[in-house]
């Protein structure tokens, strides 16, 4: 039988490449564009970038490296290719507001006219959070958050206005135009490792699961479960 595969990677976003030869933050970004270009050229279906801040769990002995945010980065690469797919590996659901984030992925689609794809994970990069000033709620808290999130997310990408009164997140009559160019809205992946909270989320609202760091039989185990 014939199978059709599909190839993505996660651009460097400063911090893989570059910091150690003297290179400017300027000259990063254009290495990051330019393997984006080149992915492009040679026939990958995908490009992702990782939603940290400082870099998370790959920076704590490298914390003056340069690591670009994540959507401005998605941003110029979608104004800066024509065909692959973008997207984020993955979304950090405490860093932004639902409703902005829905308006955020919303715009991007429109930039690069029905390219965007939406990564979201409940978030895990506990020094992140308190660096930043976030509050880090337990494991369970911030997978209902998540929830919550896409409920809002999926709401504000099909209705004209939207309503949603949760126990973490409400919006009321909230208004997201442009609309997504893909219909119903573009392709949602959720990631994470949890079992008894998570994987119903996925079940509820992804179109693709993010499993991340493991092996093949762990992955059939977790869509068997």
């Amino acid at each position: 039988m014939k199978r059709n595969y599909t190839f993505g990677l996660v651009l460097p976003q400063g911090w893989r490449y570059l910091d150690d030869n003297g290179h400017t933050a300027s000259q990063q970004y254009q290495f990051s564009k330019n393997i984006a270009q080149i992915a492009e050229r040679i026939g990958y279906n995908a490009i992702y970038t990782y939603d940290h801040l400082t870099g998370g769990a790959y920076f704590k002995q490298n914390i003056t490296k340069n690591f670009f945010e994540c959507f401005a980065l998605l941003s110029a690469i979608a104004a800066n290719t024509k065909k692959i797919k973008i997207g984020q590996s993955m979304v950090c659901n405490s860093y932004r507001n639902p409703s902005l984030l829905a308006k955020m992925v919303s715009t991007i689609d429109v930039i690069s006219n029905g390219r965007v794809e939406l990564g979201m994970g409940a978030g895990w990069t506990k020094d992140e959070y308190i660096a930043y000033g976030y509050e880090y709620p337990s494991a369970v808290d911030r997978i209902r958050q998540l929830d919550e999130s896409l409920n809002i997310i999926r709401k504000m990408w099909t209705e004209k206005k939207s309503t949603f009164i949760g126990n973490y997140y409400s919006i009321k009559d909230a208004i997201c135009n442009p609309k997504p160019i893909q219909k119903p809205y573009p392709t949602i992946m959720i990631g994470g490792t949890g079992e008894k909270y998570l994987l119903k989320v996925v079940a509820k609202h992804a179109n693709r699961y993010n499993h991340p760091f493991s092996s093949p039989e762990d992955i059939k185990g977790k869509l068997l479960f």
